[in-house]
């Protein structure tokens, strides 16, 4: 019986200490991957909610501002990484660079499109958070190798993305 009790205790003991060592809210619980590693692939968008509002459909399909959402490409060479989409003004496709990196301990993913030369993409083709001039930074909710969720705050909209493995 005591051994036992011993047993469940250290199980415990374990179990606690990999829960309170969990980085993202989503998940995954324990992963030997670097967020590197899992991060450089190519990532189709499965889901977006913009303030409240599903609004996969809308940056999926065709719709009436012409943009359509193709995928996100992370890259180990950062400035090779890339958003590609269809719009009014490029309606066969374009992509986006960017650079990005990780930061508050890897909590956060930080999108700089601002270092993009010149803009490929024209103002009517800027829709936020995702292709707007500037850094963005996206918290990450969880990163696997198959899942990615971001979330961010974009001209007063909690924006929550996430992306599946293409």
């Amino acid at each position: 019986m005591r051994k036992a009790i011993k047993y469940l205790l250290a199980l415990f003991l374990v179990s606690f200490s990999y829960s309170s060592c969990k980085k993202y809210p989503d998940g995954p619980l324990l992963n030997f991957t670097s967020k590197e590693n899992r991060i450089e692939r190519t990532w189709t968008l499965e889901y977006l909610e913009i303030g409240g509002i599903d609004s996969t459909s809308y940056f999926l399909d065709e719709n009436d501002s012409g943009f359509k959402f193709n995928r996100v490409r992370f890259f180990h060479d950062r400035g090779d990484s890339r958003i590609d989409y269809n719009s009014i003004k490029n309606p066969y496709g374009s992509s986006i660079d960017f650079d990005w990196w990780f930061s508050d301990k890897n909590k956060i993913l930080v999108i700089d499109l601002s270092l993009t030369n010149p803009p490929v993409y024209s103002v009517e083709d800027r829709v936020g958070p995702f292709w707007i001039i500037e850094k963005v930074e996206f918290r990450i909710r969880k990163l696997t190798k198959e899942e990615l969720w971001l979330e961010t705050t974009y001209n007063g909209n909690l924006t929550k993305a996430h992306f599946r493995e293409k």
